[in-house]
């Protein structure tokens, strides 16, 4: 799935974009946090933030959901842990991320 600001998606002439795999596993932890069918996925399935990482444009496919807002803070957190970003006021104010742009065929 796509993490980056869609801002960001739009009028900037840049080939990459920020994605977390997502995986059936059922193995939840505060950073794998899960999403559901509603949200695009085909099955029960988790975010894999441990494995974000930025990936060519060209390889989206469709989209084919977009992710609850309680999901979407569940991965920044999740992120926000894994690469050591600042919390709480010294943070300053959070991006707005619209719907989620998920990639086809295997992880990325």
């Amino acid at each position: 799935m796509v993490v980056s600001v869609d801002e960001l998606l739009t009028g900037i002439d840049d080939e990459l974009v920020v994605v977390v795999p997502v995986s059936s596993s059922r193995s939840r932890t505060p950073l794998r946090p899960p999403v559901a069918p509603s949200e695009g996925v085909a099955a029960d399935s988790v975010a894999v933030c441990r494995g974000v990482r930025a990936v060519a444009r060209a390889r989206l496919v469709e989209r084919l959901g977009a992710l609850k807002p309680a999901t979407m803070r569940a991965i920044e957190n999740a992120l926000t842990l894994i690469l050591g970003l600042p919390t709480g006021p010294e943070r300053g104010e959070a991006a707005t991320h619209s719907p989620v742009r998920w990639t086809g065929g295997r992880d990325p």
